[in-house]
């Protein structure tokens, strides 16, 4: 007759597996489950692409940023906002929703880097026109890095840090261009400067040196007015 041994150095294979039952019983025995996570990599650094965002009321972005190492095992980013009634946050999405300047915080959930980004939100652009008199119209080649911008960003005119006109894109003979409306109190005299408002970057580019109003029309269709706007790197 074959007798099993319990107390010796042979263990049959049910014996092992009781044991490991009663381990995962004892771990949880509190209600929790606990999990075990082998060769966790935590983040090593951690960087937003911006550290400055102007966005326009009702607005929405995430901020690029970049976690290193690429095999981090959790790249989960925290988000804070010190004046929730400028800037909101939906997981990572900023939400412009007052004017005003807000300081927005990222922190990583496996390492606790942080990095941060001035959130710049404006009003959006909307002028008045029975405000004013006078006009100078520009007929306007808008460039941005180049290149021609889409309908979806928006150039402004601005003294004194007043709107005083928003460009409008058109079309006339086969010919793309802006025509750009400037409107003041006077007929001639103020120095306009121009700011340009990409929404897919959230940033806003002003255009080096300013023009004096003189009430003429600048540009015409076979000689647009060059407008050529090139950010900062």
């Amino acid at each position: 007759m074959t007798h099993t041994t319990i107390l010796g150095t042979r263990h049959p294979r049910w014996l092992a597996l009781l044991a490991a039952a009663l381990a995962v019983a004892a771990l949880t025995s509190c209600g929790d489950m606990f999990e075990f996570q082998l060769d966790a990599i935590p983040s090593s650094t951690m960087e937003l692409d911006q550290h400055v965002v102007d966005l326009m009321v009702g607005d929405r972005y995430v901020i690029p940023r970049h976690v290193a190492p690429d095999s981090t095992s959790n790249a989960s980013i925290f988000w804070m906002s010190d004046d929730r009634e400028v800037v909101e946050l939906r997981a990572d999405t900023l939400i412009a929703v007052g004017e005003g300047s807000a300081m927005v915080t990222a922190i990583t959930v496996s390492s606790q880097l942080e990095d941060s980004c001035l959130v710049n939100v404006w009003p959006r652009w909307y002028i008045r026109q029975t405000d004013y008199l006078y006009d100078t119209v520009i007929y306007a080649d808008i460039t941005l890095r180049g290149a021609s911008v889409p309908d979806n960003i928006f150039v402004g005119a601005f003294i004194d840090d007043q709107l005083r006109g928003v460009a409008e894109p058109h079309v006339a003979q086969g010919i793309r261009y802006f025509a750009l409306r400037i409107w003041s109190p006077y007929s001639y005299g103020e120095h306009v400067t121009l700011r340009l408002y990409d929404a897919s970057r959230a940033t806003m580019v002003r255009l080096p040196g300013d023009f004096v109003l003189d009430g003429e029309a600048h540009g015409t269709l076979s000689a647009l007015y060059p407008l050529h706007f090139m950010p900062a790197e």
